[in-house]
């Protein structure tokens, strides 16, 4: 099944989006001779639009969690819970694994990521484990690292830009709120030296890809959208369209003080996709709740600090997500055995978008790591997100907020076998 979102833009216009490969178009219904509404769809089924995405399977993909340990004490951290915190000592040995998983499977492309804890704690060994990694030329490396951004300075941007890695940062709202709930170990407010790092590699690179996470919460949500404000007064105008900036809520328990509710979570990031895009940031065309994510397919995996290998790296620590142990007979290569099974509902017109959602969250809901349906927020979101993209191509035009939900209401959904 194909889902495909249409909204009527004129009398004799739709714009049409494909929730199975991405792809927009305008349909000019008299142009093409469609006279009523079951021409327009009997149009639509015979057009690339109902194709599905073909999936690639020729990428291989790394997540190094280097460290557990961190300079900030975020309440809502999926790792605050592990007590002795450790970091990875023997970057040969994953170096060589890496190396043999592309051996066995004539993989050329490779990604890796670097996360913590707060990876630049641990500089040194990013820097070896590239270098090495880079030395292997038959082989095309995508590198990125997920990072605080307070240890960002010129000689880490240097090294960043050299391998033209993609960068991501979060921020906890507007500075007093993020002020309140991203501090330093020593209870130190972040938000000012986060900026100035981050104009700081606007300026300075030119390769480095920034994406910016705005964390949304019990604890930031009733003023969330004067971090766009504050961005505003703070990022130069022709700096904007250099940051990819997304919006997502944390994940923590429902007894948890930064638990947010379905619908204030679905209101806020709505309005704050409404604000990003009328301030020419960079959006997303799409919003993917996991897809299919490593616990779901065969050829991606991350090493814990520990040297475990895992399917997941939200539930480091956690022993129902390790399949092995790199120095260890326990060791495995490609292919890895998915642990959780993808949705197979094919009447779903999101599919695309899931796959059956993130276990994660699912994981920390009920103690599983199973299907998480997220169907309603998915297809929520990519109606709104549609809508920004013909705005900002300037196929409709929208006042306000209240119009924006209007037009979010209008569009319709088609499913095609």
């Amino acid at each position: 099944m194909t889902g495909i979102a249409s909204l009527k833009v004129n009398d004799n216009e739709y714009a049409v989006k494909s929730f199975s490969n991405d792809m927009v178009a305008l349909v000019d219904c008299e142009e093409l001779n469609l006279p009523n509404y079951g021409e327009f769809r009997n149009y639509l089924k015979r057009t690339e639009l109902v194709k599905k995405y073909e999936t690639e399977d020729d990428l291989l993909s790394y997540v190094f969690i280097l460290t557990t340990e961190c300079n900030l004490a975020c309440s809502y951290c999926y790792e605050r819970n592990i007590k002795n915190k450790t970091t990875i000592q023997n970057t040969e040995l994953l170096v060589e694994h890496i190396i043999k998983d592309i051996e066995i499977s004539g993989i050329r492309r490779v990604e890796v990521e670097f996360t913590g804890g707060e990876p630049l704690l641990n500089i040194d060994k990013i820097k070896k484990i590239v270098e090495e990694l880079s030395a292997l030329s038959i082989v095309d490396f995508k590198f990125s690292i997920v990072t605080n951004g307070l240890l960002i300075n010129k000689d880490i941007l240097d090294f960043l830009e050299y391998y033209k890695f993609n960068v991501q940062i979060s921020l906890d709202g507007y500075s007093r709120d993020h002020n309140l709930l991203r501090v330093d170990e020593d209870k130190n407010p972040t938000f000012d030296i986060i900026i100035k790092n981050i104009i700081m590699l606007l300026n300075y690179t030119k390769s480095v890809m920034l994406s910016l996470r705005i964390n949304l919460s019990a604890l930031n949500h009733e003023k969330i959208h004067n971090v766009v404000y504050e961005l505003n007064e703070k990022i130069p105008t022709n700096l904007r369209k250099d940051i990819f900036v997304y919006c997502d809520y944390v994940d923590v328990e429902n007894d948890n003080e930064n638990f947010l509710k379905d619908d204030i979570i679905d209101s806020k990031i709505l309005y704050l996709y409404f604000l990003l895009e009328k301030y020419s940031y960079r959006i997303p065309e799409s919003y993917i709740s996991a897809g299919l994510c490593m616990i779901k397919n065969d050829n991606s995996l991350a090493f814990d600090p520990d040297g475990n290998i895992i399917k997941c790296y939200s539930c480091v620590g956690d022993n129902n997500v390790k399949i092995g142990e790199v120095s260890s007979s326990e060791c495995c290569h490609y292919p890895y055995k998915p642990i959780v099974a993808l949705c197979d509902d094919i009447n779903c017109p999101v599919q695309f978008y899931c796959s059956g959602g993130c276990a994660y969250k699912e994981y920390i809901k009920n103690n599983k790591s199973e299907i998480h349906c997220e169907m309603k927020r998915i297809m929520l979101f990519n109606k709104a997100l549609f809508i920004l993209t013909l705005v900002s191509e300037g196929i409709v035009e929208i006042e306000n907020f209240e119009g924006f939900k209007e037009v979010i209401s209008n569009v319709e959904i088609f499913l095609f076998d």
